[in-house]
């Protein structure tokens, strides 16, 4: 396969996209070296000449990982991050700044006006009435534990990305079309045989020498790190538990009706029910804002997870907020929590918020609980670095890990060369049209999943086949080595390239549109230098 497409690459441009992005990235960023910059604690990244924050990195890494377990059981230690979903963090916003970074040298900016129009045509903030509603959108950016500014900031920062990622395509060609189509259908008889890590290292002990350890540790301090800590006061109360009435909920919406629309009660009561739970948290901010002067001296017990306040205590909320009678001291529960960084994954708005000296006392919505929380910060000590006795343990398990794996490449790879083909499966023809999994669904597919092989380990197996120009070798997946050999090859018939369906042809046209926006990517990546703050060795 790589034969023939090398053979005519002067016509044929083919995108590996599950793996190419990350393997050119890979081999163009510049690493670290021996030392960090000034300010590299609040910067994990630095493109041209932009800046990508720590705090950027943490909530985008926050995003993703809600999105893809937020249904599921945690499976690892909720306070280790998933190396996977941090390149990918990365990798986003490191594209984005190079983004930014060429729109500002050819000039392409985002209006204010365009801004506008986008905001008000997005139907996320549409009421019933399908218009643009400044109460929904102003509820959405409080969701997130984000300022109107921040928020309309990205919001910017993304249509402009949109600008650049939308060039002008040109239409296909016959020979784009012939080339494409080709490449895509030559299928390889595949020989493989699958070996775990284990297996290969069953006899094999790692050493570790105190002098490795703590070279590593010099070269990577800053992944080792204690983090921010803080002491807080709060209140807070979960949207489901307040209990609403027809007429709490009447009296609310007559009081404020001037905010909402005609027969608003009828038509968007969810919004009325909505904003009049919110209404609580004016009620428990005043009074947290009261006390505040006072929780010095009282005793405290601080916990390690929000409390939210029970049926009484909402019942006199509720109370308060009807007859406006004066709350005494004490009417309802101020708890204490100890929290740090590492709570990022469960209080992500929270933590961004008193990362703000002067955010005490704003009511923060964490979406994932629905749950309002008042905060008020007692104390707080900043992120520091953790020193090599502190850091030894983790340290030391970071060599011992990137040593099994120097050792289980090397063994493999020894292996390979005395394997005798005969052991090795065929499981038959595969092809670059194989890549994308929703039509691979054959022979082939249930023999590599009887041997152990997951959808996305068998995408990496065929994306490292397809990018060696070896006819045989090895492909690792993180804990399993393939050993491989192509039998032989088939070509796809005239009648193949004549017939092309509509699906290939949009197949087709995608993969002439990912060519140029990498080609775009590929320009910006050796125009604007990148520097990871991250990695040190």
């Amino acid at each position: 396969m790589l034969e023939w497409m090398q053979k005519h690459k002067k016509y044929l441009v083919i995108t590996v996209w599950i793996s190419a992005f990350a393997l050119v990235f890979a081999s163009l960023v510049e690493w670290g070296g021996g030392g960090f910059t000034a300010g590299s604690n609040e910067h994990i990244a630095k493109v041209g000449n932009q800046y990508i924050s720590r705090q950027e990195y943490d909530r985008l890494y926050n995003i993703l990982y809600n999105q893809l377990f937020q249904n599921q059981e945690i499976f690892s230690n909720e306070n280790e991050r998933i190396p996977q979903i941090e390149q990918q963090v990365y990798m986003w916003l490191v594209q984005t700044k190079m983004s930014e970074s060429l729109a500002d040298d050819i000039g392409v900016s985002v209006t204010p006006n365009e801004l506008a129009h986008r905001i008000i045509t997005n139907p996320n903030f549409f009421d019933s009435q399908n218009q643009f509603n400044k109460d929904i959108y102003d509820r959405f950016i409080v969701s997130t534990g984000r300022t109107t500014e921040s928020f309309e900031e990205q919001f910017s920062k993304n249509i402009l990305e949109e600008k650049i990622q939308n060039f002008p395509i040109f239409q296909l060609s016959t020979l784009e079309i012939d080339s494409l189509l080709s490449a895509n259908k030559i299928r390889d008889n595949l020989l493989i045989r699958v070996i775990n890590k284990d297996t290969l290292l069953k006899n094999k002990t790692i050493e570790l020498q105190e002098n490795e350890i703590k070279s590593f540790w010099e070269k990577n301090k800053e992944k080792y790190y204690k983090p921010a800590n803080y002491k807080i006061a709060y209140i807070a109360l979960n949207t489901d538990d307040i209990e609403v009435d027809d007429n709490s909920l009447q009296k609310y919406y007559n009081e404020n009706i001037q905010h909402y629309s005609e027969n608003a009660l009828q038509t968007e009561r969810d919004l009325i029910l909505e904003d009049y739970k919110k209404s609580y948290t004016k009620i428990t901010s005043s009074y947290m804002r009261n006390m505040s002067k006072f929780l010095n001296s009282k005793d405290k017990y601080f916990g390690d997870v929000i409390v939210t306040l029970d049926r009484d205590s909402l019942m006199k909320i509720k109370d308060v907020l009807e007859t406006d009678k004066e709350m005494p001291s004490d009417f309802i529960t101020i708890n204490y929590m100890n929290l740090s960084d590492d709570d990022l994954m469960l209080y992500p708005n929270l933590l961004a918020q008193i990362e703000q000296e002067d955010k005490s006392f704003s009511p923060v919505f964490e979406e994932k609980s629905k749950t309002w929380i008042i905060p008020y910060v007692l104390d707080r000590s900043p992120r520091s670095r953790l020193s090599y006795e502190d850091a030894k343990p983790q340290a030391r398990d970071a060599v011992w890990k990137q040593k099994e794996y120097e050792e289980f490449r090397k063994i493999a790879q020894s292996s390979f060369v005395n394997a005798n083909i005969n052991s090795f499966q065929d499981i038959g023809f595969i092809s670059i049209a194989d890549m994308n999994m929703q039509s691979f669904q054959n022979e082939s597919y249930s023999i590599l999943k009887n041997l152990g092989l997951e959808d996305f380990e068998i995408r990496s197996l065929f994306s490292q086949i397809i990018s060696n120009n070896q006819v045989s070798g090895v492909a690792f997946l993180d804990s399993k080595a393939v050993f491989y050999s192509i039998k032989n090859q088939e070509l796809p018939t005239y009648g193949e390239l004549l017939n092309i369906s509509n699906g290939e042809d949009d197949q087709i046209a995608e993969a002439k549109i990912r060519d140029m926006r990498n080609a775009l990517f590929e320009y910006t990546t050796n125009k604007y230098k990148i520097i990871d703050y991250r990695r040190q060795n």
